[in-house]
């Protein structure tokens, strides 16, 4: 068996979302291009609405949950 190979390690539906998500900003850091460039402002976006707390918003917070669940 590989020795990077973890057949005992589980997690659960949340955090393996949380991981894949991670991973793409990991692999994002060493490419360029409009693509990247793009996800990064998705990112720095989505972290500004979540410190803000602008997703508890009575009017517009709906809306960005809606959006947060389909960002990639």
């Amino acid at each position: 068996m590989p020795s990077d190979c973890h057949w005992k390690v589980s997690i659960c539906i949340r955090c393996a979302y949380s991981v894949k998500n991670w991973a793409w900003e990991i692999e994002d850091q060493a490419k360029t291009g409009y693509a990247v460039l793009g996800r990064d402002t998705l990112r720095r976006a989505r972290k500004t609405v979540m410190r803000k707390g602008w997703h508890h918003h009575p009017i517009v917070g709906q809306p960005l949950r809606w959006l947060g669940r389909r960002h990639p």
